[in-house]
């Protein structure tokens, strides 16, 4: 989602031209104004059809949106016509990988290390990266080389405020993702268990998958009719649901994942116009700004979410908040918005121009 919505973007920039080597067949993206796709037939074929479309097209910059993509760019690195390779990082697969509780320890620490090299060597014959967070860009095997942040952009015309419906009294607040361990929802449900225990007029929505995790859903079923668990929904039906809550909660813990990822969804929290409670860490915790455009609280600490949620009990802070949330993702998380920061770094790395 995040490689589509900027690759369209970026094609609607002012004197950039994209062509689009992808396996994606949707109209549209194929549709979509100045953008030239070439379709990708099949896996075998990946590294053949890159090279002949550097031949053919002689662009600036390749941009890989993908670990695979890196690789492939690493492949073709003796053309001479080389160009510049700029790789997006949108997230650190080996410390994923590291994480993956499903996954027995030798397992993990296996494919954490594999990944890890092949990534480091494909890195090198890279030019520049755009990176989510800054963490990542900060690593030491990124070897120093140009970077730009650019976080998670949001659609405008689909994630915008929406006043909720009869709240029977209560303050709703929602989660929408999954359930792995890195999200820390397990703190959120512990802190709506102490706040129903106490009698506050509270209402929580889960919206997700929870189903593979029971100590969760545990917790999910104690808070009895405050709670509603719809599980997984289609994503064109996500702005309603969040719409419909006057709280929305970011809650990650503190590890790998949530220090070098960017939680996409808090863009779309932003968007949305609603106060938000977001934990200190990572990405997360520098694009929040607290007591402005959220409330910021330290990961891990259900203290901390019962005391932020408490005061979001008053109307006119979860207002303000909203507002300036709203403003902030108008201003800096829109894709145009992103794209044009993109088309600029493009620019800044090399001045010719020159298909992208």
């Amino acid at each position: 989602m995040r490689a589509r919505n900027l690759v369209k973007a970026l094609a609607q920039q002012p004197g950039v031209e994209v062509v689009l080597l992808s396996q994606d067949e949707t109209t549209e993206i194929q549709n979509t104004l100045s953008l030239t796709h070439k379709q990708l037939q099949s896996h075998s074929s990946h590294l053949a059809q890159l090279h002949s479309c550097i031949t053919d097209f002689r662009p600036a910059v390749v941009y890989g949106q993908t670990h695979k993509a890196m690789e492939l760019m690493a492949k073709v690195r003796d053309l001479p016509q080389k160009p510049l390779f700029v790789a997006d990082l949108h997230g650190d697969l080996a410390s994923e990988r590291l994480e993956r509780a499903d996954k027995p320890p030798i397992w993990r620490w296996y494919w954490y290390g594999r990944t890890r090299f092949r990534e480091k060597d494909d890195m090198l014959y890279m030019d520049a990266f755009t990176a989510v967070s800054h963490n990542l860009l900060q690593s030491p095997h990124r070897l120093k080389k140009p970077g730009l942040i650019l976080w998670g952009g949001v659609e405008l015309d689909k994630f915008h405020p929406v006043l909720p419906s009869a709240t029977n009294g209560r303050i709703h607040v929602a989660y929408a993702g999954n359930y792995r361990p890195y999200q820390g929802v397990s703190v959120l449900l512990q802190a709506a268990n102490r706040l129903v225990a106490a009698g506050e007029p509270f209402h929580f929505t889960f919206i997700g998958d929870i189903e593979p995790y029971p100590d969760q859903v545990a917790l999910a079923h104690k808070l009895g009719d405050h709670v509603t668990l719809p599980g997984l929904i289609p994503f064109a039906d996500i702005p309603a649901w969040l719409g419909q809550a006057d709280v929305l909660v970011t809650p990650r813990a503190d590890g790998h994942s949530a220090r070098y990822n960017y939680p996409s969804k808090l863009s779309e929290q932003l968007a949305m116009g609603k106060a938000i409670i977001v934990t200190n860490v990572g990405e997360a915790g520098q694009l929040a700004q607290h007591e402005k455009t959220g409330l910021v609280i330290h990961p891990d600490s259900v203290d901390d979410m019962v005391e932020a949620l408490l005061r979001l009990k008053d109307n006119s802070l979860r207002q303000q908040l909203g507002q300036e949330a709203r403003i902030f993702a108008e201003k800096n998380l829109a894709w145009p918005i992103l794209a044009g920061k993109l088309a600029v770094f493009f620019e800044e790395l090399n001045p010719v121009a020159h298909p992208i």
